[in-house]
């Protein structure tokens, strides 16, 4: 059975959805650039993080032409995202703040928008579920696989999956009761509040493991060569961003540096 939306919150889910695949591209965008890829690698990398979740989703549906290809907003707002991406060069720390909180406003929305689709083709609840994560998570998998990493949603993404399974089990279950404008609110909420308890409790819950100098020396390297102090989801996304030849470059003068503490060493034993 299709949901039945009031025309305000179809519109209100418009405007989410598109800043979600503007920011997506964004996100892909600013990934390619630390990458230092040539300008269709660049694009194509954007694109992927914007629209491959629902390209994904609308392939498991077999629901006809996906329906990125079917509005050129889609596409309009992926390459203006990516547009952004390749003319303002983003400060780690700021920008990783902003990421993270326009994320969490958008990681429901794509939940629901998955939901609301695979509620539409009869599929049972477990598949509906799946079809949210997907919708909400596709475009990140689908990015690093193309980049040829492994994908972060099995290894530091617990802020997204989790809060996408809450954000269409909530979603499912309004629909069910029959109130689904309700549900799309309250599924998108649900799924945001979740992810800043993940985020924050990961921020601020003392971590049993114990910093080591390299760790100090790399986060202080990157965080010279970026202009702005590193936490510790900076250092990870400045390590994982960054290109091969700029890596290479911190832990040379790493190394460097470790070399002239014990060649000093050597000459005050001596």
């Amino acid at each position: 059975m299709t949901p039945q939306i009031p025309a305000h919150v179809e519109t209100l889910y418009f405007v989410l959805e598109y800043t979600g695949v503007f920011l997506a591209a964004l996100v892909g965008g600013t990934v390619a650039k630390r990458m230092n890829l040539d300008i269709v690698g660049f694009y194509v990398i954007a694109l992927v993080s914007a629209l491959a979740g629902s390209f994904i989703r609308d392939a498991m549906l077999s629901d006809g032409p996906a329906a990125a290809l079917q509005s050129p907003g889609y596409m309009a707002a992926a390459t203006a995202g990516a547009l952004v991406a390749y003319v303002v060069d983003f400060k780690a720390q700021k920008w990783a703040t902003f990421r993270f909180y326009m994320d969490v406003v958008t990681i429901g929305v794509w939940a629901v928008v998955g939901v609301t689709r695979a509620v539409s083709n009869d599929l049972p609840w477990i598949s509906c579920i799946v079809i949210g994560v997907v919708t909400a998570t596709g475009g990140s998998f689908a990015r690093d696989v193309i980049l040829g990493k492994i994908p972060s949603l099995f290894t530091s993404q617990k802020m997204y999956v989790f809060p996408a399974v809450l954000a269409s089990a909530v979603m499912l279950g309004f629909h069910h009761a029959g109130r689904d404008a309700v549900g799309m609110v309250a599924a998108a909420v649900a799924g945001s509040v979740l992810a800043m308890v993940v985020y924050w409790l990961g921020a601020f819950v003392p971590s049993k493991k114990v910093e080591s100098r390299e760790i100090d020396a790399m986060r202080n390297e990157f965080a010279e060569r970026r202009g702005a102090d590193l936490d510790d989801d900076a250092l990870a996304d400045a390590i994982t961003n960054s290109s091969d030849a700029e890596f290479v470059t911190v832990l040379r003068a790493l190394y460097l540096d470790k070399a002239r503490e014990g060649a000093n060493a050597d000459s005050a034993a001596a």
